[in-house]
């Protein structure tokens, strides 16, 4: 499998549906981007209460000089101190092309901005997983698809402008991933210190660039070159070390700090786990219980120990639903009776399907983007609300969902042309 996804040559007339597909679908996901572009009026960049903060450090800077204090210091929010300086002098940079009344030129260089990282990212992936599985999980990524299931709606970093630093560090983490996935199948060191050098630009426009030397393992793991170079890391590990040293010196300490006043243990499990854990959080376990009881009946005949193991866990999983709502076993069975259970079930169970066959299947490409989600995740962990933040991650869930899909798939064909073996 491996070797084959190496040995794989993109075409160019794949390559440009592979682009085309990734590009539409990110136009239709950032289509609330259009208003604000095509608005005919002049609109003020102070959009909402986060991009007011911003301007309170851009608008009195007069000079490219009053922006090398960004270096040295807070950014251009004063007092949310973080260290970021490349996304203040990209921000400074587009007030003093647009002005205070450029809100439409700002969104502008927002929406072009995700269409890079999507083209990056789609590109990427094209030559870590090949073209179709880098095309669908784009296309689902584009979407914004991984919110139906609670996974984080990435639609929210549109279309304010505020959040373009999220794709400006996405685009310098992807192109750091890409250099380096080339120095593990060209042996280049030139390529490992590109990624370097794009490791480094990423971490001065936002902080979940730190994440980017655990991403590396993934990688490594994936092209089963782990043992032989895991030495590479080092300069990553030594840059993040340095810039943390810096940024600490900068911030006369460790700068904001988001508190989730001990929810982000719920929040984890509820991004990680997809809509079970988020019953499981929210106290409503009940559509779990069902979803075990129809499938151990739909196995009761053909696997009869698993059916049994599934009866069991589904009388354990009732039990807790009792235990949460207060409501008795058997009470509980008219719920199952109202609409509303029957989309929680649905739900619950369409996520659990897609989790047994991850397991039973075990496929690289599908440990590959749940890893993703896992390393791009920690930085959330900090974060008491931010849908925008999950821009990275949902590029692990699109590769983990767009695999389970395309193996329904091939499974799928693989039964058409049994029946139609048959049937001649």
């Amino acid at each position: 499998m491996q070797t084959e996804l190496e040995s794989e040559v993109i075409t160019s007339r794949q390559r440009l549906i592979l682009l085309i597909t990734t590009l539409a679908a990110a136009l239709l996901g950032a289509r609330s981007c259009f208003p604000l572009i095509a608005g005919r009026t002049p609109h003020s960049v102070k959009y909402d209460l986060d991009c007011i903060w911003l301007m309170t450090g851009i608008e009195p800077t007069r000079s490219f000089a009053g922006t090398l204090r960004w270096w040295t210091g807070a950014w251009c929010c004063d007092f949310v101190p973080y260290y970021r300086p490349a996304t203040s002098l990209l921000f400074w940079v587009e007030y003093r092309l647009f002005g205070a009344n450029g809100l439409q030129g700002f969104t502008l260089v927002h929406l072009l901005s995700h269409l890079v990282m999507a083209t990056l990212c789609a590109l990427f992936l094209a030559e870590l997983v090949g073209w179709r599985r880098a095309t669908l999980a784009m296309a689902l990524w584009g979407l914004h698809l991984s919110r139906y299931l609670g996974l984080g709606d990435t639609s929210h970093t549109f279309p304010v402008w505020k959040d373009s630093c999220d794709i400006w560090c996405c685009i310098c983490y992807i192109l750091a991933l890409w250099a380096f996935l080339r120095s593990l199948r060209t042996d280049n060191r030139r390529y490992l210190w590109a990624s370097v050098f794009a490791f480094f630009v990423a971490l001065t426009f936002k902080e979940m660039a730190y994440t980017l030397p655990l991403m590396l393992l993934p990688i490594l793991w994936y092209e089963k070159r782990l043992r032989e170079r895991y030495l590479s890391l080092a300069p990553f590990f030594c840059v993040a070390l340095f810039a943390l040293a810096y940024r600490f010196w900068a911030l006369q300490g460790p700068g904001f700090r988001n508190g989730t006043n001990g929810a982000w243990r719920h929040r984890t499990i509820v991004d990680l786990c997809g809509p079970p854990g988020m019953y499981v959080v929210n106290g409503n376990s009940l559509p779990i219980a069902f979803v075990l009881l129809l499938t151990a009946i739909v196995l009761s005949r053909s696997r009869k120990r698993v059916a049994l193991g599934l009866a069991v866990a589904c009388a354990v999983v009732w039990g807790f639903a009792s235990l949460q709502t207060g409501i008795s076993m058997d009470d509980l069975l008219y719920r199952f009776l109202t609409p509303p259970m029957w989309i929680d079930t649905f739900y619950a169970g369409f996520f659990l399907l897609l989790v047994f066959q991850f397991l039973a299947n075990r496929r690289r490409e599908q440990w590959f983007g749940y890893a993703w989600v896992v390393v791009a995740h920690i930085p959330l962990m900090a974060m008491p609300v931010g849908e925008h933040g999950f821009y990275l991650v949902a590029i692990g869930w699109s590769l983990w969902l767009g695999e389970a899909l395309w193996d329904a798939a091939s499974v799928l064909q693989k039964r058409l042309h049994a029946g139609r073996a048959r049937i001649v």
